[in-house]
């Protein structure tokens, strides 16, 4: 009976640290890399020609997102 009270004990304990850590894991705030230049919210086709024709000869990502 006393090694089945320890080991009910010993799951409870596991089940509370791994509660704490995925907490920690969903409330902490992501932070870009040092250097990271901030997204830039494009509102024209043509701010975003002007963009994209500064930037060649380099890697360029163009996200479209829409609320629906």
């Amino acid at each position: 009976m006393k090694y089945i009270v320890i080991a009910a004990l010993v799951i409870v304990a596991g089940a509370l640290g791994g509660c704490q850590q995925v907490g920690g894991l969903l409330t902490r705030t992501a932070q870009p890399a040092a250097g990271t230049p901030p997204l830039q919210d494009i509102q024209s086709v043509a701010d975003l020609q002007q963009r994209f024709q500064a930037d060649a000869g380099k890697p360029r990502l163009v996200l479209l997102v829409s609320p629906t």
